[in-house]
Parts: C-alpha cells; structure tokens; sequence
C-alpha cells in the first residue's frame, strides 16, 4: 500500500475511535511515529519513552495532516467533535490568510448570539456557522435564520474583532457542512460542504457572491 495512503488510514482511524495515545510500536507499525515525532514540537503532541499522547487541539491536528496527504476533508472531519469541526474550520479560514475569531458572543439591541467562526480578509467577513449534518433537510431554515443574524448582529461582531473607523465591509452568511456535495446560495446566504469550504472562500474574494452581502460601513 503506497506510504501516504498507509498513514491516511491510521489518522482517520484514530480520529473515528477518538484516540488519543500512541504506543511506540502501534506508531512505528501505522507509519505515525516519524510524523508524531516531528510534531511533537508544536506542543499538541506530547512525546514520551513509551509512546505519543495527544493534547487538546490534538484530534484537529490529524485532521489537518490527513488533509494535507490527500483525505477528502468530510472524511476528515467526521468524527470530530462539533466544538472541533469549528476549530478545524478556524484553522482552514487562517491558512487562507483570513483574520478568523471563533466562538465570539456579542449583545447589541438587547438581542445575544454566538458566531461559530468569523474571517475577515480584504475588506470581506464571512460568517461561518458550522453544521455537522450530513442530510440536505434542515439547510434552508438554517440559512435563512443565518443571514438575519448576520443582518442584525454583524456589526457588533466586528466592532468586537477590532474593526471600525472608515472601515467598510460586506459580510457574508456562510453554512458549512459535513454533506461532500452542497454548494449552493439562497435566502442571502451560501451553504457549503466542507470538502468545497476552501474554493467558496476563494469565490467569495473574487467576487462572486457580493449580491448576497450585507455592507456594514463604520463610517
């Protein structure tokens, strides 16, 4: 079995049955152990004599390296956790060069939500609410509630990010799923399967769903 594919299994098992140590051997036999070994470093992998034990932030880290060999990232993601599904789309929005925040809370007009996840790049903030549905049913409600809290609250949910002054920028509701072929815009709001998560960003910055956006101007 070619070398890359070998590995992918192993990540995406240990992923499924949510592991999080290593022994020596069962590392050395999956391919893991020179990988475990060279990450170890970042922090999120905590190397000892007798094996390699994952941290907090640890099961996202191997969806990320499954990613980068080649998995498609809704197999990737799968079995994560919801609270990781949104750190591993916090950490695709920052690969791509966005200022992301996840997890932010505001209060304006007496009315409170929290953002999954938020990227703001060349004046375009996209709003990410992240669903690990793998059926089509509930999207369009989603959406359409989606895009009045983006509506209702994107502004103080940039104002917390720092943004303001002369500053104007279009946001835009953006569902992400766990459902490999969805990729659609309605109800002012986009839906996405994650495995296409990265060339919607990409359109996003070109341009191509700039009707669907909201303009907030601190001016």
């Amino acid at each position: 079995m070619n070398r890359d594919l070998r590995i992918i299994g192993a990540l995406l098992e240990a992923i499924r049955v949510n592991r999080d140590w290593f022994g020596i051997q069962s590392a050395e036999d999956s391919g893991l152990a020179p990988l475990l070994r060279g990450l170890s470093a970042d922090g999120l992998i905590e190397e000892r004599k007798e094996g390699f034990r994952l941290r907090r932030g640890g099961r996202v880290l191997l969806s990320q390296l499954a990613v980068a060999l080649g998995a498609p990232a809704s197999a990737a993601t799968r079995y994560l956790r919801a609270s990781e599904f949104e750190d591993f789309v916090n950490s695709m929005f920052r690969i791509k060069g966005f200022h992301a925040r996840k997890r932010l809370r505001v209060i304006s007009w007496g009315r409170a939500a929290e953002f999954d996840v938020i990227g703001v790049r060349y004046g375009r903030a996209v709003f990410a609410e992240c669903k690990k549905w793998r059926r089509k049913g509930p999207l369009s409600s989603i959406c359409a509630r989606h895009a009045n809290r983006v509506r209702d609250l994107g502004m103080a949910v940039l104002v917390k990010m720092g943004y303001g002054k002369s500053e104007s920028i279009k946001g835009f509701p953006l569902v992400v799923t766990l459902i490999p072929e969805v990729q659609f815009a309605g109800m002012n709001c986009i839906a996405a399967g994650i495995d296409k998560f990265g060339s919607v960003l990409d359109r996003i910055e070109n341009g191509e769903f700039d009707s669907l956006a909201t303009r907030f101007s601190f001016t």
